[in-house]
């Protein structure tokens, strides 16, 4: 579950963009501070630099915050900098920076899989690499070499880049990417969650037995005459039908019936 996301503005329309419930809002110094107290490690901040920094000067110094802060607008370096002592991370767009349109980047930030989303691309001609700025405010370095079009597809063209579909895509010219795919390619820990979620979502038998045998913190070498080599082909669906002895030793070592195994 996320932190929540943080919008500091006096207005309040910004809050306007995103699901009710999911945000925190500070219209206010007091309420700024209680949104300092209130959030930890995770959250994401919405502000403008010149009203984040005002009220900033009010808050008393003290450790610095676990916390991430997206700049909207342009920022002054003197502001940047003032407010790199009080958040982990500082996001502003620049001339490199495109973020995505202000409506579908709210939506991204207040979504509950953030960190599966793209807010904004900028293009680093040395190395030469596309760096990759996630919902949740963690980067992504990816180098041009990855984007090959496939044969007599589009090119990529990396001075016309662009995050779209609500974060869902990176578009260089005519070349697009899907996000899910970078994510997987070069972030080891998505990628790990990834195929838990793919096989806590799978219902075929071999899923199903290997959720049991997880379950039951059993080892595939744990099945005496039932080899660890003939379990993982049953587990990956290698083995259409499994013979009702070696099913009826699995279910014994397991502890339930054999007409159960393929309903965890």
């Amino acid at each position: 579950m996320n932190e929540p996301l943080v919008i500091v503005e006096e207005k309040r329309s910004l809050r306007l963009l995103v699901p009710a419930g999911s945000t925190v809002s500070a219209g206010s110094p007091r309420e700024l501070r209680e949104a300092l107290r209130r959030t930890g490690e995770g959250a994401v901040w919405v502000a403008r630099a010149a009203t984040l920094a005002r009220w900033m000067s009010e808050v008393e110094s003290g450790p610095k915050p676990r916390h991430r802060l997206l700049l909207l607008g342009k920022a002054r370096a003197p502001e940047r900098a003032f407010l790199r002592a009080f958040f982990k991370e500082v996001v502003a767009p620049d001339g490199e920076l495109r973020m995505l349109p202000l409506p579908a980047l709210m939506r991204v930030l207040s979504a509950e899989a953030r960190g599966s989303l793209l807010v904004g691309a900028a293009v680093a001609r040395l190395p030469r690499s596309v760096v990759l700025y996630r919902g949740n405010l963690d980067t992504l370095v990816v180098p041009f070499s990855w984007f090959s079009p496939r044969p007599g597809g589009p090119r990529p063209d990396f001075t016309d880049v662009e995050v779209i579909d609500h974060g869902q895509t990176l578009r260089l010219g005519a070349y697009e990417a899907a996000t899910d795919a970078l994510l997987y390619e070069f972030d080891p820990a998505w990628r790990r969650d990834a195929r838990r979620r793919a096989l806590s979502e799978d219902t075929s038998f071999g899923a199903s037995l290997r959720r049991l045998r997880l379950q039951k913190g059993v080892r595939r070498e744990d099945f005496g005459a039932v080899s660890a080599r003939t379990l993982a082909r049953i587990e990956r669906g290698e083995v259409a039908r499994p013979h009702a002895h070696t099913l009826g030793l699995i279910a014994r070592r397991l502890g339930v019936e054999a007409s159960v195994l393929g309903t965890f």
